[in-house]
């Protein structure tokens, strides 16, 4: 089974429902999810929250989060993951936010200026009583651009729906 099919499988046997905010990932889960026959049944929901205003008006994320540690953050991936989580009334929330392709990013974190590594993912998992979030490094390498980014959602949305399987496993 591929890990979709083994996330949907005890989702459905349980009766509960997922749902994700994805940055990065633009949508790779969710996509992954409805890949799978029965996933009507599980998926709740889904955002694309690629800006930091749609993360802000969709999922709920606070503008003092953004500010006090990017919208590349662990802090940020959780609030993406409550916030889906609690806008469609699902089980579970996935948050996904982070640098896919092959240039750095630098943002704004407590007024000053910080370089995040291409690569940088961060996925946050939640049932509403436990949060488990997951710092990756996914170094693209040398791969040509459209590549890079393809291999950094791959590889994100991978590690979520697994993130997700064990919260599932553990209800």
């Amino acid at each position: 089974d591929s890990v979709q099919e083994a996330l949907v499988k005890p989702l459905r046997g349980q009766h509960l429902t997922i749902s994700c905010a994805e940055s990065c990932t633009g949508g790779y889960v969710a996509k992954r999810i409805t890949d799978i026959p029965g996933a009507s049944e599980v998926l709740s929901g889904s955002f694309v929250t690629y800006s930091e205003e749609t993360k802000k008006k969709m999922v709920g994320v606070k503008e003092e989060t953004l500010q006090t540690h990017s919208v590349y953050s662990a802090e940020v991936a959780k609030e993406m993951a409550l916030g889906c989580r609690m806008t469609v009334g699902a089980d579970i929330g996935i948050g996904i936010t982070g640098v896919a392709g092959v240039d750095d990013a630098v943002v704004t974190k407590n007024g000053e200026s910080v370089t995040v590594p291409a690569g940088t993912v961060y996925i946050a998992c939640t049932d509403g009583k436990t949060t488990a979030v997951e710092r990756l490094e996914l170094s693209p390498g040398r791969r040509a651009p459209l590549e890079a980014r393809e291999y950094v959602r791959r590889r994100a949305s991978t590690h979520a729906l697994f993130m997700a399987l064990r919260m599932a496993e553990k209800r």
